[in-house]
């Protein structure tokens, strides 16, 4: 077993071993239900597990930017893992990722948002050269998109596709993904 398998068992054995310690309290009643439901609660807190896919990296109030570790993983893997969707192999995964990436506001509201955020942090040193950036967009049809931000012979180039199947691994050649700030994100961050 890898040492994640193995960190993620032993999370799980202290998850059902408080479970069952919460389950003997309520029944022996010498707690609040209240006090063991807080106490249970902040132990798990604890033990999140965090993103397998991103790590937040620099976060200000237009966006959020996250490094890749994950070279298999597919768009769904990477905005999914922020909007709590899972992959899904039949051709609805893509179509439900995109209304959950609506719902929790991971969206830039056109691509000049986005492109002018990356190339701001470009200019004052907070983005890095060497790395491609990719945020998601939502257009005036209601169509998501997503752009490639790079620096190529010293210009700034964007490569603009459509989130689908057809493009969901192009998340190979994306070093950095951006998304805007937003209250749901800084909860799960």
């Amino acid at each position: 077993m890898t040492k994640v398998a193995d960190k993620l068992e032993s999370k799980l054995r202290i998850v059902n071993y408080l479970r069952d310690i919460e389950r003997r309290a309520i029944k022996d009643e010498s707690l609040s239900e209240e006090e063991i439901k807080k106490a249970f609660d902040s132990l798990i807190g604890r033990l999140k597990v965090k993103n397998k896919f991103l790590t937040k990296i620099h976060q200000d109030k237009t966006g959020i930017v996250r490094k890749m570790h994950d070279a298999d993983a597919c768009f769904e893997d990477l905005f999914g893992s922020l909007c709590n969707h899972i992959k899904q192999e039949d051709v609805n995964g893509i179509p439900t990722l995109i209304e959950k990436l609506k719902e929790n506001n991971l969206l830039f509201p056109s691509k000049e948002r986005g492109v002018d955020y990356i190339k701001s942090g470009l200019e004052n040193g907070i983005h890095k050269n060497g790395f491609t950036y990719s945020f998601a967009y939502l257009d005036v049809n209601g169509n998501v998109f997503v752009v490639f931000v790079f620096f190529h012979s010293g210009e700034l180039e964007v490569d603009v596709y459509p989130l689908s199947n057809v493009f969901r691994w192009f998340a190979m050649d994306a070093h950095r993904i951006v998304v805007p700030a937003t209250k749901t994100l800084d909860t799960q961050s």
